[in-house]
Parts: C-alpha cells; structure tokens; sequence
C-alpha cells in the first residue's frame, strides 16, 4: 500500500515537474506565451482562450503559431495525452 501511495506520488510530481518544464520552454521561445503565463501566474485568467471547447483553444493556438493548422494541433494534443498515458502504465 505505501509503496503504491509514493508511486503515485512520485509520478504526479515528475508529471508536474514536466508540464512546469514544457511551459518554461514554451515561455521562453515565444513573447506571447510569455504574457499569458505571466497573466495566469498573477491571476488574470481572462486573457486566455474562453470556455473548454478543444477546437476553440486550437484555434486560439493557431492564431498564436501562424503555421499551425487547427486540426493537427488536436491531433497533436491527443497524441502528446496518448503518449504520456502509454509510458504511465
């Protein structure tokens, strides 16, 4: 039981230790990002995408990143949940 609690633990904090890291990077490469991050961190939400429609975010990220369709994003984005499920388990 213990050992199955640090498991856990320890794989939701390298989890949130990788989504830190993909930010920062994201962040760092693009000055866009970077306000919205800075937004979010001083708690303005509202200049993010609204509601929690995927194609509406894709959307949004496509305006940011002029060469990105808004289908592949989702694609994108599925294969990146996919992937982070496969190496869970």
């Amino acid at each position: 039981m213990a050992s199955t609690l640090s498991r856990r633990l320890r794989d939701f904090v390298l989890s949130l230790f990788s989504l830190g890291f993909v930010l920062a990077c994201l962040g760092m490469l693009n000055e866009s990002v970077r306000a919205y991050l800075t937004d979010a961190l001083h708690g303005d939400f509202s200049a993010l995408a609204p509601g929690s429609h995927a194609h509406a975010i894709a959307k949004h990220i496509a305006g940011m990143v002029p060469s990105l369709h808004p289908t592949l994003a989702i694609f994108a984005a599925a294969a990146l949940a996919l992937t982070i499920i496969m190496f869970r388990v």
